[in-house]
């Protein structure tokens, strides 16, 4: 083995087996970070530096090696220097290693995990947090009176609970929220040839100064839901499917978007409206 192989044998040898948690140096100008540069900075000649004069790297006697560091607050965004977005500061030691007063002068820093977990990934804390979100199944209103609907009327059409819904995922240290809203709704009517449509987010019921001809979202009903027409039944099935838009951002910056669909079906019995002429009105 070489005189460089040996040397970085000792370093992981030391970085592995004999740290313990330094704390920076009070009332010093070295041991610690400096809090307005973020830099670390070393003491010359102080315990386990390897000394004065010079080290291996120089020619000399003394070797290469590495010793734990004053370590900063888990919330120090020194961290960010040293380990992967998102990472947990505590699965982490800072180690500095340095070959003799010279080299300890600037030392090189790195980090060293000591644990095998690895790293929190926000893509599947997502996908996590999408399998939590509450998406309710559509229930279906229709106007202005759901008894009374009859051909050559516009029906309203609207989604009673269209309100966003919202679920996080947290591994350690990275937590990603997710967001539902309700982005539109594909309605099929039920009665013969009629060709589904599809409405901008949930719809809305009429107001007391509403248009009743105008719905927002609505549908105009061509054929009474007869007996003979529906099998007995007297109803047309009207189903709702509810496309959701999904969101999702994670305290690390990743984000990105997806889409869920659900579904449910409703009976409307549709009838008809006659005009009686009264003698004599």
């Amino acid at each position: 083995m070489n005189r460089q192989a040996a040397s970085l044998v000792f370093i992981l040898a030391v970085a592995l087996q004999a740290w313990s948690p330094a704390t920076a140096l009070a009332g010093s100008d070295c041991g610690g970070f400096d809090s307005a540069t973020g830099e670390y900075i070393a003491c010359a000649g102080s315990e386990g530096n390897g000394g004065s004069g010079k080290g291996a790297a120089d020619g000399g006697d003394q070797p290469c090696f590495a010793v734990a560091i004053g370590q900063p607050a888990a919330d120090n965004p020194i961290w960010l220097r040293y380990i992967p977005a998102g990472a947990d500061p505590a699965d982490y030691v800072l180690m500095q290693t340095g070959c003799g007063a010279t080299d300890w002068q600037s030392p090189s820093i790195f980090a060293v995990l000591t644990n095998n977990r690895p790293p929190p990934d926000p893509y599947a804390l997502a996908q996590e947090a999408i399998a939590r979100l509450p998406i309710p199944l559509p229930q279906i209103q229709f106007g202005p009176n759901a008894e009374q609907i009859a051909v050559n009327v516009p029906v309203w059409l609207w989604i009673s609970n269209p309100d966003p819904v919202f679920a996080s995922a947290t591994d350690r240290t990275v937590t990603v929220t997710a967001t539902a809203a309700l982005k539109s709704v594909t309605w099929s009517m039920g009665e013969p040839d009629a060709a589904d449509f599809t409405c901008t987010g949930g719809g809305e019921g009429p107001r007391p100064d509403a248009d009743l001809w105008a719905p927002p979202c609505g549908y105009t009903y061509r054929l009474r839901s007869l007996p003979e027409r529906t099998a007995g039944t007297g109803t047309w099935r009207v189903s709702a499917d509810a496309t959701w838009q999904i969101t999702w951002t994670a305290n690390t910056g990743e984000s990105g978007a997806d889409a869920v669909t659900t579904r449910s079906a409703a009976l409307a019995r549709v009838g008809e409206w006659r005009t009686v002429i009264v003698a004599g009105s």
